[in-house]
């Protein structure tokens, strides 16, 4: 019996990685959690937020609930929700993307 073909895995990882590098980056520099990250220096900050946002859908972005709904669970309703609102676009354009 012979050995079946040897299958390929074929996924681009790329899109993915800058997705979360950049919702990162975003989530850092506008620091909705009230971390003090910037100051300091706590680049990976918001990893986790980043890599749960990626996991979104198109029919999770209609509005902005379901991103408010992570950061209330991951900062326990204390976070600034009005920062969220001002960036949800950018967050909404990076998943999209």
């Amino acid at each position: 019996m012979s050995n079946p073909p040897e299958a390929k895995l074929v996924f681009d990882m790329s899109k993915p990685k800058a997705k979360f590098f950049e919702l990162s980056e975003l989530l850092y520099n506008n620091d909705p959690g009230g971390t003090c990250c910037v100051e300091n220096e706590m680049t990976d900050e918001y990893d986790a937020e980043s890599y749960t946002l990626c996991l979104l859908k198109e029919d999770d972005l209609k509005d902005n609930k379901v991103v408010l709904d992570i950061f209330s669970e991951m900062f326990d309703d204390n976070y600034d929700a009005e920062v969220i609102k001002k960036i949800f676009p950018t967050i909404k354009r990076i998943i999209l993307s």
